[in-house]
């Protein structure tokens, strides 16, 4: 049973991670708050702690409205845990229905994120782990305007957050090739391929830009031959064209950043 930090009250369970567990609780006031803690099994594990302090680290710098705010991190008898803002809305796996709108908003959402800075310069943001879940579309009630956040900024580092550990690549079948062969650690330009896979997938009504299913076969076929860009055929000329010069196989072919994307989308959005 997931254990609330004092004051809180569990509403229930959102899910299980591999490191964490994230409920939603509520305090005094009744407004949900998502709480997050390490897995019972990983209280005494380092890499576990690390990726739970990274988060609360990257949210603590990060302000911009498609992020999650900060709102406490502490520890108690039942470990470290992190309070922060609860993103209402529908994933890009489920319930979100694909349109060029949403996904020129993901996109703008993550090109505007990529150019954050502060006095010292650019903060380097990079999520690290962009996939089908950790995009929402979220719908203001006041307003009806739709825009994108981003939720789970376990493997997320900032200019001056240490990066996640050697390896990690965020989620199959949406990494880079070149993470797919442990030639490099997350970064932006990672992030943009991740982007362009989810981005084309949903567009398409969920298909696969990768044959295989099994997480040792879908590493082999993307680090040698990347995501099938022929899939993407259906798509409007602009947003196609886009799309694949951002999911090139060699990153030295690739946009430097998503100003491409997002104009080839905003035209049929």
């Amino acid at each position: 049973m997931f254990a609330p930090p004092a004051g809180l009250t569990l509403d229930r369970l959102l899910g299980r991670g591999s490191s964490f567990e994230v409920a939603l609780v509520r305090g005094g006031d009744g407004l949900p708050v998502v709480a997050k803690r390490l897995r019972p099994s990983l209280r005494g594990s380092p890499e576990a702690t690390a990726a739970l302090l990274r988060e609360g680290a990257v949210l603590a710098r990060v302000f911009h409205p498609a992020v999650p705010r900060l709102l406490a991190n502490g520890s108690d008898a039942a470990g470290p845990y992190l309070l922060e803002t609860f993103v209402t809305g529908a994933s890009f796996d489920g319930g979100a229905e694909p349109s060029s709108r949403l996904a020129h908003r993901a996109a703008l959402t993550l090109f505007e994120l990529q150019r954050l800075g502060d006095g010292d310069g650019p903060l380097d943001f990079v999520h690290g782990d962009l996939c089908p879940e950790h995009l929402i579309a979220v719908t203001d009630a006041s307003t009806g305007q739709t825009t994108v956040s981003l939720v789970d900024f376990g493997a997320a580092t900032l200019r001056g957050v240490p990066s996640a550990p050697a390896g990690g690549r965020g989620t199959l079948p949406f990494a880079a090739p070149e993470l797919c062969r442990g030639e490099t650690e997350a970064t932006q330009a990672t992030d943009r391929y991740a982007l362009a896979v989810v981005l084309a997938s949903f567009l398409l009504g969920g298909a696969r830009l990768c044959r295989n299913t099994t997480e040792a076969a879908m590493l082999l076929e993307i680090g040698e031959h990347g995501h099938d860009s022929k899939v993407l055929v259906g798509l409007p000329g602009a947003a196609r064209r886009a799309l694949e010069a951002h999911l090139s196989f060699d990153p030295r072919d690739r946009p430097d950043d998503l100003a491409d994307l997002v104009d080839a989308l905003a035209a049929g959005a």
